[in-house]
């Protein structure tokens, strides 16, 4: 997590999946901009020969970038998504979904977990390893634990924010929305984890801050 000064315009695509695993590729793409370390490299080529000359130039000229915990600078973040929530295990839920469910699919998602340690543990003991006999100990009074784990509730950052130092205007705001849907409907493959992403609405803000947490 980062802070820098901002003053400007956020723009905001909302989806129903973790942005930080396609942020960098999608923002390369709607953008032809890229963040310090150049992750993105091939989604940026390719706006590049699709962007009008016009369109380039705005972008380089407008987008604003902000330096994070790692100090690199970069025109995007994750961003808060408004009614979703994150139950902590990594599983994201609509606002509304029955607690019980999201307790009921948190301890299967733990179970499994621990499970898989267990026997991955137990093959490094059977092969004469004894360092893991404590952990497989602890696995075990982890796995026990489980049933007593209580559903949480806490921020989903599914979005994607590009920051500009002035408000864009309407044929650049369209023309981010054209190729945010392009993007996930036919270029972006799902990246390592082969996710799909939707987009749910796209957002533009005012924003100024002493303190813009960068995720």
């Amino acid at each position: 997590m980062a802070s820098s000064l901002f003053e400007g315009y956020v723009f905001i695509i909302d989806t129903d999946s973790y942005s930080g695993n396609f942020e960098r590729e999608m923002c390369a793409y709607i953008t032809g901009r890229l963040e310090e370390y150049e992750i993105g490299e091939e989604y940026e080529k390719i706006a590049l020969d699709e962007l009008k000359e016009e369109e380039i130039k705005w972008f380089k000229d407008n987008i604003d970038y902000i330096s994070d915990d790692d100090s690199c600078v970069r025109p995007y973040s994750l961003w808060e998504t408004p009614g979703w929530f994150n139950d902590g295990y990594g599983t994201y839920w609509r606002n509304g979904s029955d607690m019980e469910e999201v307790r009921r699919v948190m301890i299967e998602k733990k179970t499994k977990f621990y499970l898989e340690n267990i026997k991955r543990e137990q093959e490094f003991i059977d092969d004469g390893d004894k360092r893991w006999e404590e952990k497989i100990k602890n696995s075990w009074r982890e796995l026990e634990t489980i049933k007593d784990m209580k559903a949480g509730k806490f921020n989903a950052y599914l979005s994607v924010a590009i920051f500009f130092s002035v408000k864009p205007p309407s044929h650049i705001i369209e023309l981010m929305k054209k190729r945010a849907n392009k993007f996930v409907s036919e270029v972006y493959d799902g990246g390592w984890k082969k996710v799909s992403v939707n987009i749910e609405g796209y957002r533009l803000i005012k924003f100024y801050s002493k303190s813009l947490y960068i995720l």
